[in-house]
C-alpha cells in the first residue's frame, strides 16, 4: 500500500492537523479539506476525485463527515482502496455520542470551532438570515449554544460570546480536544493497514496454491512419453489456470514448423509462424488479452503456444509468469519424449525396445537431479552479494576526480572500505557454495554420461570397476531427495557398518539406489502413517556389499511381491514401473541381486541389495 490521504471537512481540518502529529500512519501533508456542505447539498463522489487527483489511483483514500456523506454512493469511486466514516452528526468525531446527544435532547446548538469563527457569513450569506429572521429561528430551535471545543482555534471563545449576544441566547463551552478524533484515526488507519495486510496475505497464499498446483501438474506432465500427450496435456494446465478463449500449438523441429495442433480446431498459424522467427521467450498477442510463449530446450525451440483472450486479462502479467515457468518444464518433456520415441524406435530396430525405456526412465531421474543443482545455483547467483556492486561503482564514478578525500571525509565514503571488506567476505562464501553446486552438477552429468557408455555393447563390464566410496554415494543420493523427504515430514534412519572404499560399477550402484529411495518415498508419500520412517542400512559382509532401504510405506500385497521387478509392473498409479526392473537388471549386470521382503499391504517394505566383491579385492580386504 502507497499510503493513507484524509478527506475531511475544511471546518474540521485544523483537528485533523493536531491529531495527527506524531501519529504513526498519517501526517499533515496526507490531510485533504473539501469545502463545508453544511446547509446545502451533500458531497457528490466527482468533487472528491478531483482533489484527490493521482492519490486516487496510488493511495488509500478515508473519508470522514457527517451528513454531508449519506447519500456518498462508494460504489461510484473508481478504485478499491476506499474507506468512508460517514456519522449521523459532526460531533461524533469529537466525542462520545452519548455526551452529544445528551445535550441535543436538552435543546442545545452545538457549535464546532470551524464554523464559529465564520458565523456571521455562514448565517448572513449561506442561510441568507437577517439578525431578526436569525434571532426568531434559532430562539424557536435551540435552549442554548453549546461550543464543542477542541482547541483548534485561539478565539473561539470570544467568538462564542459574540454569537450569544448576537441572537441573544445564552452560552456555555466544553472543551473536548482532539484525543477522542486521534484515537477514531488510529483504529481506522489500523483497521486499513489491518486490511492491506490481509489483502497481501491472501494474494501470497493464493500465489503459494497456484505454484504448488502448477508443482503437481508438471509432476504430470514430465510423466508423457508422447508429444502429443504432453501437448494435451499442457492444453488441460493452461486452459485450468487460465481459462482462455483461444489456445494453440505449433511443433517446432529443426527450425522448421510443423503443422498447429489443437484438439477439434484447425487455426490459422500465421502469427505463430511470424513470432517463430524472432528470438524472444515471448510476446504480447495482438488482443493485449493473451501471450505467445517459445518452448525451448537447449537453445532450440521445440514449439509454440499461444494463449488468447484469457478471463482476466488485467492479470495477465501474473499468467504471464506463471506461463514461463511452465514453458521451461514443458519443453523438457518435449524433448525428453522425442528422446524416448528416438530411442524407442532405434531400440526397436536393434531388438532392445526394453533397453530404452529403461535408459529414459534413468536418465530422466538424473536430469530431474540435474535440473535441480541448476535452480540452486541460479538462485544463488540471482541473490549474490554482488548484485549491489553496480550502485557503489556507480557512486564512485560521481566523485572520480575527488575519491580520496571522499572516502576519507563524506559519510557515504567512509562506508566504502567496510562495504568491499563485507562484500569480500560474503562472495567468498557465495564462492565455496557455487563450486560445490557446481562439483555436484558435475558428478550429476559424469553420471549420465556413464549410464549411457554402460549401454555401449562393446564395453567390458570389468574395465567399468571403480573404487566407491560408499557412504558418499549413499549420501549424494539421500541429497536429491532431502526437500522431498522434508515436506513429507520422513524420518531418516541411518545404519552404516565399517565401510571402505569398494571396487563397484559406481553410476550403476547409484542409480538403483537413487530408484530405491525414490520408490521408498513414493510408498511413504500414499501411506497414511504418521511417523513417516526410512531406513538405509549399508555394510560389507563375507565379501558381499549389501544394501537395504527400508519404509514403512503402502507396502506390498503378498500376491504381487514376485511380479515388481517385471517390466512395467508398478503398485502404484500413474508409474511406470521402469524403475524397481531396470535397477534388478543393473544388479544382476553387476553378478549381484535385489530382493524383496514386505509383510503384506500397508506394513512397509525392504529392499535387498547383493553384490559380490571382485575376488582380488576381497583377498586384499582380509590381509
Amino acid at each position: 500500500m502507497s499510503g493513507i490521504k484524509l478527506f475531511v471537512c475544511a471546518y474540521f481540518s485544523p483537528e485533523a492537523q493536531m491529531a495527527v502529529q506524531d501519529m504513526e500512519g498519517l501526517e499533515a501533508d496526507d490531510i485533504i479539506p473539501f469545502p463545508s456542505h453544511c446547509g446545502q447539498h451533500p458531497v457528490a463522489w466527482k468533487e472528491l476525485i478531483d482533489r484527490a487527483g493521482a492519490d486516487a489511483e496510488t493511495d488509500h483514500l478515508l473519508i470522514l463527515g457527517g451528513c454531508c456523506l449519506h447519500t456518498f454512493d462508494a460504489t461510484l469511486w473508481p478504485a478499491e482502496r476506499l474507506t468512508t466514516w460517514p456519522v449521523e452528526q459532526c460531533f461524533y468525531l469529537f466525542c462520545p455520542p452519548e455526551i452529544v446527544d445528551h445535550y441535543y435532547a436538552q435543546g442545545c446548538h452545538l457549535l464546532s470551532p470551524g464554523w464559529l469563527k465564520g458565523w456571521r457569513n455562514q448565517i448572513e450569506h449561506v442561510m441568507g438570515f437577517d439578525r431578526a429572521t436569525a434571532k426568531e429561528f434559532y430562539r424557536e430551535t435551540a435552549t442554548r449554544l453549546v461550543l464543542i471545543d477542541t482547541g483548534s482555534q485561539a478565539d473561539s471563545e470570544a467568538a462564542l460570546r459574540d454569537l450569544g449576544e448576537y441572537l441573544e441566547l445564552p452560552t456555555e463551552k466544553i472543551h473536548v480536544g482532539v484525543g477522542y478524533f486521534r484515537l477514531l484515526l488510529t483504529s481506522l488507519v489500523q483497521d486499513i493497514r489491518l486490511q492491506a495486510d490481509q489483502a497481501r496475505l491472501s494474494r501470497v497464499e493464493k500465489r503459494q496454491s497456484e505454484y504448488a498446483m502448477l508443482t503437481d501438474i508438471l509432476g504430470k506432465l514430465t510423466s508423457r512419453e508422447n508429444e502429443f500427450a504432453v501437448i494435451d496435456a499442457l492444453v488441460e494446465m493452461v486452459t485450468m489456470l487460465f481459462a482462455p478463449g483461444h489456445v494453440q500449438y505449433i511443433p517446432v523441429h529443426d527450425g522448421k514448423a510443423g503443422k498447429a495442433y489443437l484438439p477439434g480446431s484447425d487455426a490459422d498459424t500465421s502469427v505463430l509462424r511470424s513470432f517463430l522467427a524472432g528470438n524472444e521467450s515471448y510476446v504480447w498477442s495482438d488482443s493485449n488479452a493473451g501471450f505467445l510463449v517459445r518452448l525451448s530446450h537447449a537453445e532450440e525451440t521445440q514449439g509454440i503456444i499461444l494463449i488468447d483472450d484469457i478471463a482476466f486479462p488485467e492479470y495477465r502479467q501474473h499468467y504471464l509468469n506463471l506461463a514461463l515457468s511452465m514453458a521451461g518444464v514443458a519443453s523438457l518433456a518435449i524433448d525428453h519424449a522425442r528422446a524416448f520415441q528416438r530411442l524407442t524406435d532405434l531400440s526397436h530396430l536393434a531388438g532392445k525396445g526394453e533397453v530404452a525405456r529403461e535408459l529414459v526412465h534413468n536418465a530422466g531421474n538424473i536430469l530431474n537431479s540435474i535440473n535441480i543443482t541448476s535452480q540452486k545455483i541460479h538462485e544463488r547467483i540471482d541473490k549474490s552479494a554482488a548484485c549491489s556492486l553496480a550502485e557503489v561503482v556507480h557512486l564512485m564514478q560521481g566523485h572520480r576526480d575527488e575519491l580520496g578525500s571522499f572516502m576519507a571525509d563524506d559519510a557515504q565514503g567512509k562506508k566504502l572500505l567496510p562495504y568491499f571488506e563485507a562484500l569480500t567476505e560474503t562472495m567468498s562464501a557465495e564462492r565455496e557454495t557455487l563450486l560445490g553446486e557446481l562439483r555436484l552438477l558435475g558428478e550429476h552429468i559424469e553420471h549420465l554420461r556413464q549410464m549411457i557408455s554402460s549401454q555401449n555393447d562393446s564395453t567390458d563390464a570389468h574395465d567399468l570397476l571403480e573404487l566407491a566410496d560408499l557412504e558418499w554415494l549413499v549420501e549424494t543420493v539421500l541429497a536429491l531427495f532431502s526437500e522431498r523427504m522434508e515436506k513429507l515430514g520422513i524420518e531418516l534412519e541411518r545404519d552404516y557398518g565399517e565401510l571402505r572404499p569398494v571396487p563397484v560399477q559406481k553410476h550403476k550402484l547409484l542409480q538403483i539406489i537413487q530408484n530405491l529411495v525414490s520408490n521408498a518415498i513414493d510408498a511413504l508419500a500414499e501411506s497414511q502413517e504418521q511417523q513417516k520412517r526410512l531406513i538405509l542400512r549399508l555394510s560389507l559382509q563375507q565379501g558381499m556389499l549389501c544394501c537395504e532401504v527400508e519404509d514403512n510405506g503402502i507396502g506390498i500385497a503378498a500376491e504381487v511381491q514376485d511380479r515388481v521387478f517385471s517390466h512395467g509392473f508398478s503398485s502404484k498409479a500413474n508409474h511406470s514401473g521402469f524403475g524397481l526392473h531396470s535397477a534388478a537388471n543393473m544388479a544382476k549386470e553387476m553378478g549381484g541381486k535385489l530382493s524383496l521382503t514386505s509383510r503384506g499391504k500397508g506394513k512397509g517394505a525392504v529392499f535387498h541389495l547383493q553384490l559380490k566383491l571382485d575376488e582380488k579385492f576381497v583377498k586384499e580386504m582380509h590381509q
